[in-house]
C-alpha cells in the first residue's frame, strides 16, 4: 500500500504546521503492525525561498526532526534530495539547490538513514537530454520547477529506480519499466510513454 501525502508549495515548516506531517506519522503508527512502513521525505524547493522563513539551519533541523519522528513512530525514513529545476545557464542546468542537496545528504549521514540523491540523478539526466528536451517536462511554459504528466512519469520512475537500488528488497513491490529506466540512465530523452 502506498500513501502520497505530498503537497505542492509546502516547506519542512508549513508541512508540519498544517497537519500533513501528523497524518504521515499516524499512517506509520497505524500500519507498523502489518509491515515496516517506509516514509520518503523530500523538501527543499520552497524551503529555500526567503519569504517562507526557513533558513538552511532550520531546514537541517526540521529534516532531522522528521527522521527522528518517523523512527519513533515505527517507520523507516528515506531522505531524498530535491529534484532539479530545469533552468539552464551557459548550456548546463543551473544547480540552484546545491545547499539543500548537501544538507539533505548531511542529515542522512548524521542520522544513519538512506538518502536517494535525486538531485544529482536529475541534474545529470537533464544535462544529458538538453534544455529543449528538459523544458518538455514543464507543467506550463516558463515553469521549470513543476512537472507535466510526462515529467511526473519520468522522474517518478527515477525515484523508484533509486529506491530499488538502495533497497533491493523493495523490488518485489515496485513495478519496473525497463524501457523507461534504460532511457533515463543512458541519458536519452524519454517521453514518459515508454
Amino acid at each position: 500500500m502506498g500513501l502520497n501525502l505530498a503537497k505542492n508549495g509546502r516547506t519542512t515548516k508549513s508541512f508540519v504546521e498544517q497537519g500533513w506531517w501528523e497524518q504521515a506519522l499516524d499512517a506509520v503508527k497505524g500500519n507498523k503492525s502489518l509491515h515496516q512502513p517506509i516514509v520518503t521525505i523530500q523538501f527543499g524547493h520552497n524551503d529555500q525561498k526567503p519569504a517562507n522563513g526557513v533558513p538552511l539551519a532550520d531546514f537541517e533541523r526540521n529534516l532531522g526532526n522528521m527522521v527522528d519522528e518517523v523512527q519513533a513512530a515505527g517507520g523507516t525514513p528515506v531522505l531524498i534530495t530535491p529534484l532539479t529545476r530545469r533552468s539552464f545557464k551557459d548550456g548546463k542546468v543551473d544547480e540552484s539547490l546545491v545547499n539543500e542537496r548537501a544538507t539533505t545528504i548531511k542529515v542522512a549521514e548524521e542520522k544513519g538513514v538512506a538518502c536517494l540523491d535525486l538531485n544529482k540523478a536529475s541534474v545529470d539526466y537533464v544535462n544529458a537530454i538538453g534544455e529543449a528536451n528538459g523544458h518538455k517536462y514543464d507543467a506550463e511554459p516558463g515553469d521549470s520547477t513543476h512537472l507535466n504528466a510526462a515529467g511526473t512519469t519520468v522522474f517518478s520512475r527515477m525515484v523508484a529506480d533509486l529506491l530499488v537500488r538502495e533497497r533491493s528488497d523493495l523490488g518485489q513491490w515496485i513495478r519496473g519499466n525497463k524501457a523507461l529506466s534504460a532511457k533515463i540512465w543512458a541519458g536519452e530523452f524519454a517521453t514518459g510513454e515508454e
